[in-house]
């Protein structure tokens, strides 16, 4: 199954418990979005827009990605 998320505005989403395996998300804007216990490892992810986006280390991410915080 190929499920697409891209240009999706998820701005202020509750994603908290998703799993995210393999969606693609190129260019999808979690700004504000809820990651907590979510499972982030989407497809592009290096694309998506991920400020202020609210998570933790229950948030699974790619192997060798970082997300970057805001400040």
């Amino acid at each position: 199954m190929n499920c697409k998320l891209n240009a999706a505005n998820l701005t202020n989403a509750d994603l908290s418990g998703a799993d995210l395996t393999g969606v693609d998300v190129w260019q999808a804007d979690f700004t504000g979005a809820k990651l907590y216990y979510t499972v982030m490892q989407c497809s592009r992810i290096n694309e998506a827009i991920l400020s202020e986006a609210l998570y933790d280390e229950t948030t699974v991410w790619p192997e060798g990605f970082t997300p970057q915080k805001i400040k």
